[in-house]
This record gives C-alpha cells, sequence and structure tokens, in this order.
C-alpha cells in the first residue's frame, strides 16, 4: 500500500473541531467514561528530543543566563490547545527514527495523541464525523450486495459490468458510490480527502487478507470485518496526518516508509480491533436511522482503548 503524500502537518492553533462540523441532526455521542486520565504516563525520556521551536510544553528550557530552569505550568486554553499535538509527535518521531521498529513509542504517540489532542475521546470521535458518515455510506453498500447478491446489487448500482468482476476492481468501483455527493458540508475537504486515502488502503488489505472472497457469498462476519478495516485506516490516515507529518518529509526510503505505515496500520488494529468488533455487530444489528451516531460511538471506544481507558 503506498504511502501518505507529505504535507505541512496539523497546527496547533487550528480548531481541532472545524466549525463546519455540527450534530447535522443526529442526536449526541455518548460521553467519554468520566474518570478518563487526561494525563499521559509517558516517562521524561519520552518527552525528550524533536521540539518544535518555542514549544517547550512545561518542560526545562535554558534562561537567559544559559542555564536550565523549569517552566511554569502551561497557561489557557489557547496556550493548551497550541500545544495538544507536542509529546505525540515526539514520540511518533522516535518511532519514525527507529524505522518502525520502536513500537512501543508509537503505542505512546497513539495513547497520548487520544488523551490530549481534543481533552477527550468524545471530541477525537466527533472529528471522525465525515469519515464516520463515509463508512456507513460503505456499510450500507455492502450490506445491500450480502442480502441481495452482488449481480443484482450491482446492477442497482449501475455498476452491473464489474460483476464476476476481480474484487479489487469491484470495491474500487463501489468507491464512487462510498464518495458520491450527499450535500454534506464536509465534502471536498481535506477530511474527505484523508477518509478517500483510508477507503484506497482498506480495499488493498481486504483484498490481501481475503483474496478469494465471493461477493455472491457474503457473511454477517466478513461485511463486520471489512467495516472494521475501514474505521481503522480512517484513524491511521488521522494520525499520520496530525502527527505525522515528518517522516515522509524526513525519508527517502520507499521500503522504510512502507515499513514505518504498515507498523501504523498493525498497531492501531491491535489497540482497537477486539474493542470495536462487538460495537460493530451492535451497530449492525440496531437502528440503522442511528447508524453515524452509532459509528462515531464505535469511534469513540476505538480512542479509549488507544488512550487505555478499556485496560
Amino acid at each position: 500500500m503506498g504511502t501518505s503524500s507529505s504535507g505541512g502537518g496539523a497546527g496547533g492553533g487550528n480548531p481541532l473541531i472545524p466549525s463546519w462540523i455540527d450534530n447535522g441532526g443526529l442526536p449526541p455521542p455518548q460521553s467519554s467514561p468520566p474518570d478518563m486520565d487526561q494525563t499521559d504516563q509517558s516517562s521524561p525520556e519520552d518527552n525528550s528530543g524533536d521540539a518544535e521551536p518555542g514549544d517547550n510544553n512545561g518542560g526545562p528550557a535554558p534562561n537567559g543566563d544559559g542555564e536550565t530552569s523549569i517552566n511554569p505550568p502551561l497557561g489557557g486554553a489557547e496556550t493548551r490547545s497550541n500545544n495538544r499535538y507536542t509529546l505525540p509527535k515526539k514520540q511518533f518521531n522516535k518511532y519514525s527514527r527507529s524505522g518502525g521498529r520502536d513500537t512501543t513509542s508509537l503505542r505512546q504517540a497513539l495513547k497520548s495523541y487520544s488523551r490530549t489532542a481534543a481533552g477527550s475521546t468524545s471530541a477525537l470521535a466527533r472529528r471522525m464525523r465525515p469519515s464516520a458518515s463515509r463508512v456507513a455510506i460503505f456499510y450500507e453498500t455492502i450490506d445491500t450486495i450480502r442480502r441481495r447478491g452482488a449481480t443484482t446489487a450491482l446492477t442497482e448500482f449501475n455498476l452491473a459490468e464489474y460483476v464476476n468482476q476481480p474484487l479489487l476492481d469491484t470495491l474500487s468501483a463501489l468507491g464512487d458510490l462510498v464518495f458520491s455527493d450527499t450535500g454534506k458540508v464536509y465534502e471536498d475537504t481535506q477530511d474527505d480527502s484523508i477518509t478517500k486515502v483510508a477507503y484506497a488502503n482498506t480495499v488493498i488489505r481486504i483484498c490481501e487478507d481475503a483474496p478469494d472472497m465471493d461477493l455472491n457469498d457474503l457473511s454477517n462476519d466478513q461485511v463486520e470485518v471489512m467495516m472494521a478495516i475501514f474505521i481503522e485506516e480512517t484513524i491511521a490516515q488521522r494520525v499520520i496526518n496530525d502527527i505525522g507529518n515528518q517522516y515522509t518529509e524526513t525519508l527517502v526510503d520507499i521500503e522504510a516508509l512502507l515499513e514505518i505505515e504498515n507498523g501504523i496500520y498493525q498497531i492501531v488494529k491491535g489497540m482497537v480491533r477486539n474493542q470495536i468488533m462487538p460495537e460493530i455487530s451492535a451497530t449492525r444489528r440496531g437502528d440503522k436511522q442511528d447508524l453515524e451516531r452509532n459509528i462515531e460511538n464505535i469511534y469513540r471506544t476505538a480512542f479509549d482503548a488507544m488512550a487505555g481507558t478499556n485496560d
């Protein structure tokens, strides 16, 4: 699978929740557990190195005499917002410098990101609302194929030419449905582009994991696993775009880049799969009118797992 394109990375001063993400008529998501620990448990060693200019995050800093003093605690909300990515970026950079071998630093980066980037996992789940909408369409599309059979469903989708075609071709063609224009404000934004990259990786992973999958004979379990893969990929791409921009800027070895990126997918999967599968199963059996809200709550469960609140 391909690496993500390099960008400037997310700025700490940008609002985590864009003003155009509203409730969209959905009921509010479930709240995070009230006892969630918002502090990171990393050691001082994990917090060293890779500091961004002017960003000491409450740590030692040289004073005017060249000696080291301790900065006062971070100030108001604006200061905290500007520094929300500092620690996870440091930890992620340690992982990338290791060539993908230091998975401990990656796990710490994911934990710190989930705990501190938005102040709560519910806020991060809300940030994933554009992805939740696309995941909902993907689920409904695949479930229609399961219920009606590939031949009938693809014909109804105006994709009859993909009947009995290779799995990769058919799933790729379904992307036109998943990312069809629905009039929602997030379409054609960076968030939607991130989800498109995640979908492309989802298709590849499905084809690698189950190359002999028969779309005319899909099981509920297969539908749920495909949904889980898409959710995991959107989380991985969100993390890469928020805190992992430097690794595509500093590394030129394609194999190393792939190793780092594949490690992200595997660690995200390892941290969240067991937690989200029961939620996905319940969502599939539940009221489809609440599908997007339920998927948003699945994201909250995933971020809870990454933050360590489910340990």
